[in-house]
């Protein structure tokens, strides 16, 4: 018998990891670890999907050669395609006209990229960010 069902699959408490999730959930639902490391203590609370963000985009600062003229701007962009699905769909896509209609703000940051800067970003956010991490719940 595996670990997950001897944890949680008994007739009497029956916990599971949807009920888990459901009882942690923030604006995401949660993973097993995130909900352990609440339980024991180990964080004070589930992370939303903005602090998600936020630590994914100081990872991205730490670990790779970026702008600092442009640090507004990335962040700007890094944080709308992670936390915007339609935004992330025109980025990957290079469909920047969209773009500019549906969120004159966001293009007008993404266009004071280079284009260098901006292959760079979206690779990175489609390599090393999980997205599924920033699901929106309903």
């Amino acid at each position: 018998m595996t670990g997950r069902r001897l944890l949680f699959e008994k007739p009497k408490e029956f916990w599971n990891l949807p009920k888990l999730q459901e009882v942690y959930k923030t604006d995401r639902l949660p993973s097993l670890r995130e909900i352990l490391a609440r339980v024991f203590g180990l964080i004070p609370e589930i992370p939303t999907r903005g602090q998600l963000a936020e630590e994914a985009f100081e990872k991205f600062v730490a670990t790779q050669p970026t702008n600092a003229v442009h640090s507004r701007e990335l962040k700007v962009v890094f944080v709308a395609f992670l936390l915007d699905e339609a935004s992330r769909f025109l980025l990957q896509e290079g469909k920047f006209a969209e773009l500019r209609a549906r969120d004159a703000s966001l293009y007008g940051s993404l266009s004071q990229l280079e284009p260098q800067e901006r292959e760079a970003l979206i690779g990175y956010l489609q390599s090393q960010v999980p997205l599924k991490d920033f699901a929106q719940v309903a």
